[in-house]
Parts: C-alpha cells; sequence; structure tokens
C-alpha cells in the first residue's frame, strides 16, 4: 500500500510539472516585443538640433550616419513629425548652405527620399535657393565678389575651435611705415599660418559636383580643370611669400616661422605639382586639418605674445 501511495504522488506531481509547462508555453508566453535598442526620439533630436546649429560638410555627412543607425535602432522611426523636422531641415538650411557641396546635399536627399520624407523626389535649384537665402541684391554682389574669401572664413570659423585658435580676418598689417594687407592669418597650438584666399571663374565655382584639378607645370605656370573645363590662372606664389616673410618680420625677435597656405574655396580639390611649392595649396575639405594637425608648437605664451603684437599691429 506504500508503494502505491508513492507512485500515486509522483504521478501527480508529474502531472503537475506538465501542466506547468502546458501553461507556460502557452497561456503565459511572451510577447514578441520590438525593442529599440537604445535609439530614441530624444537621440534624434540632439542630433538633428546639432546640424541646424552646425551645418557642414561633415556633420551633414554623419548626421546621414546616423539616419541609417537611428531606422535600424528605433522599431518607431520614423514619425510623421520626425519626417517634417527632416523636410525643414532639408529645404531651410542644407539647401542654401554654401559650406556643402551640391553632391553631399544630393545624397541627404535621396537618403530622405528613401526614408519616406514628401516631395525629396525632385531636385532643388540650388543656385536659386543660395541667393535667395542671401538676401538683398547688395548682399548677393557683395557674396559672390568676394566667394573665395568668404567660403573660405567660414571654413575656419566653422572647423577651427576657437578656443585654441585665433583668427584674423583680412586684418592690415602695418610694420615701420609699410602695410600689407593678409586674407587670414591663424594662431594655435600648431603654429602660425598665412592664408591667402583664391577663388575661380564663376562658370566654374558654381558646381561643386566634380573634382577641380589645378596643374602646376615645371615653367610654374597654374591652370585649373572642372567640369571638362580649362583655364589658366595666376601664380600666387609672389602674394603668398611676401605674406610670409612680412609676418615674420613684423613679429620681430620671436624668430617666428609662418606656414604659408593657398586656399581655394573648393572641396573636391586636387594638386598636381610638377615643381616643389614652398607653401600648401588647399581646398576647403582639408585647411582646417591641415592647421589642427600640423606637426608644430607654440606655447600659451608665445601664443599669447604673437596674438598681442599683432593685434598692436593692426590698422583701425
Amino acid at each position: 500500500m506504500f508503494d502505491t501511495f508513492v507512485q500515486r504522488g509522483v504521478g501527480f506531481l508529474i502531472m503537475a510539472v506538465i501542466v506547468y509547462l502546458l501553461l507556460r508555453l502557452v497561456v503565459f508566453r511572451p510577447k514578441n516585443v520590438k525593442t529599440d535598442k537604445g535609439m530614441t526620439a530624444s537621440d534624434f533630436e540632439k542630433a538633428i538640433f546639432g546640424v541646424y546649429e552646425h551645418c557642414t560638410e561633415n556633420s551633414l555627412k554623419l548626421f546621414q550616419a546616423f539616419l541609417l543607425e537611428y531606422q535600424v535602432g528605433n522599431s518607431r522611426a520614423f514619425s510623421e513629425k520626425e519626417k517634417g523636422e527632416l523636410k525643414s531641415l532639408f529645404l531651410e538650411i542644407v539647401v542654401p548652405e554654401s559650406d556643402v557641396t551640391v553632391s553631399t546635399k544630393e545624397q541627404f536627399r535621396s537618403c530622405l527620399d528613401r526614408i519616406g520624407v514628401k516631395d525629396m523626389n525632385v531636385r532643388p535649384r540650388y543656385s536659386q535657393y543660395i541667393l535667395g537665402h542671401i538676401g538683398a541684391n547688395k548682399a548677393k554682389e557683395e557674396y559672390f565678389a568676394n566667394y573665395g574669401n568668404v567660403k573660405i572664413g567660414d571654413c575656419l570659423k566653422k572647423g577651427l575651435d576657437l578656443r585654441e585658435f585665433q583668427i584674423f580676418d583680412g586684418p592690415t598689417i602695418c610694420d615701420e611705415g609699410k602695410k600689407k594687407l593678409i586674407s587670414y592669418i591663424v594662431i594655435g597650438d600648431t603654429g602660425a599660418f598665412v592664408i591667402s584666399t583664391r577663388e575661380l571663374a564663376n562658370s566654374i565655382k558654381d558646381s561643386n559636383i566634380d573634382t577641380t584639378l589645378i596643374t602646376v607645370n615645371r615653367d610654374n605656370q597654374w591652370s585649373v580643370n572642372k567640369n571638362g573645363e580649362d583655364m589658366a590662372i595666376q601664380n600666387p606664389t609672389e602674394d603668398i611669400l611676401e605674406a610670409k616673410s612680412f609676418i615674420e618680420n613684423a613679429v620681430g625677435d620671436m624668430l617666428l616661422d609662418v606656414h604659408p597656405i593657398v586656399a581655394f574655396p573648393e572641396f573636391q580639390l586636387e594638386v598636381k605639382e610638377e615643381v616643389s611649392l614652398p607653401y600648401k595649396v588647399l581646398g576647403t575639405r582639408n585647411l582646417c586639418t591641415y592647421i589642427r594637425d600640423y606637426p608644430g608648437r607654440l606655447s600659451l605664451g608665445e601664443k599669447t605674445e604673437i596674438i598681442s603684437r599683432l593685434n598692436r599691429m593692426m590698422a583701425d
């Protein structure tokens, strides 16, 4: 009888386990819920605000990469509100931004179209947006008359940390009765840089899709090719070396070595040098990287003294 009692208990226990497992599988089975994998609407708002505040070639590409990650990592991306914000960002900020190439704008527009943002299937007339964004006729004339200088200035101010680099925008430096107008002077932790800006003809500079190729031949003659168009341009050697020498002499007994740069307002810029140049030729894509990563060093005291001397020598 004892055996029968034990057998019944074991049998009851087995039945209870089976019932429990069935209930767990059928009734209490966890639902298949999508997770956000750490990406939230708050992340989207922070990222898009960053582009509104600081829209450059690099920041827009990083934001596009974020959108792809956000789409994978957030089960509720993209809401109609978010799509509306993306459309506003494109039309109000990206399209008229002169510091972003047309090719990058087109890549971003295609990305928004794939996401499902409305009215992204038609390419805008970018030049018309830029003109409208600038404003009055006088402002437009000033912008295009100083196109190269404006583009380089925007590049420097957006690409360099202004806590580490002092940018002198178009200063006239006076030294022993002589005056010299210089496009830009940059003083920072990595050294002192003098920049001479150059620009290309309107027919070439209006399009930023193709690479601009500058060739310096063995006779030190310069030419540029963009969109299949060739033209000769002025040799900037004398001007940039004169600017370098002028600043070094003006600073005086500090024995400062100024690093000369000729800068073009082109993002996709290539330079073919058949002769070695005693200065760097750069476009907006590499200008700030070159300055930030230059293998030089100025102490805080040296930097402060150079800035102080230049300020004292600037014409009113």
